[in-house]
């Protein structure tokens, strides 16, 4: 019995039913991108937001800062000139020179001011010179150019040999005195050759060199 062909209209559903299924997944994988998307794009948001909110920052500074040094300060008013020039010295009781210097600090911090000698030149000269060192009260009188006004105290009475030895340094320097702020303090210096001083002195030159020194405190 002969087989009847398939019904030209059930074929075509069968057909169109086929043809439909990639059309509906095309569809659908359209729907998937197009919720994806914005579901995807506020996610991000949310990342951009919360990486926005973990920026925030404060700040406080406290002002540049510097260390600054402060200095010691010291001259005198001799103009370069020596205390005492002397020749034609003879020993005497009675003969004998005077002068005067004043010394100033003036520097931005404490320092503590002493005084003290090289001596040099003929050794046996300088121990029969006899000194005297005095020093005045802070921002006393006296000049270099006179010791008129002068009034003080002794610091030293000796020979110039003693003084050398005895005041060889700051650290064992005469007549300490401290100062925080600008002062002055004026010291008079006396010599004389002594009465007994022997006759191998004679053309012989002793000399010394006056320090004054201050050191922080």
């Amino acid at each position: 019995m002969p087989v009847s062909p398939p019904s030209t209209s059930r074929h075509r559903a069968a057909t169109s039913r086929r043809s439909a299924r990639p059309a509906r997944r095309r569809l659908d994988a359209l729907w998937t991108i197009a919720i994806g998307v914005p579901l995807g794009l506020l996610a991000c948001g949310g990342l951009v937001w919360q990486a926005s909110y973990a920026a925030f920052t404060a700040t406080t500074t406290n002002e540049p800062n510097a260390w600054t040094t402060g200095s010691v300060a010291l001259v005198d008013d001799d103009l370069g000139a020596a205390l005492f020039t002397v020749s034609g010295l003879t020993p005497s009781a009675t003969v004998q020179g005077t002068k005067c210097i004043k010394v100033t600090s003036s520097g931005t911090v404490a320092s503590n001011i002493k005084m003290y000698a090289t001596v040099t030149g003929d050794t046996t000269l300088a121990q029969n010179l006899d000194i005297t060192v005095e020093h005045s009260a802070v921002n006393g009188g006296g000049t270099f150019n006179s010791c008129t006004g002068f009034t003080g105290t002794s610091l030293f009475t000796g020979t110039l040999a003693a003084f050398g030895t005895t005041h060889s340094s700051w650290a064992n320097g005469a007549g300490s005195w401290s100062t925080a702020v600008t002062a002055s303090r004026t010291y008079r210096v006396t010599y004389k050759l002594n009465i007994n001083a022997p006759n191998t002195v004679q053309t012989k030159t002793a000399g010394v060199t006056f320090f004054w020194e201050a050191q922080s405190t």
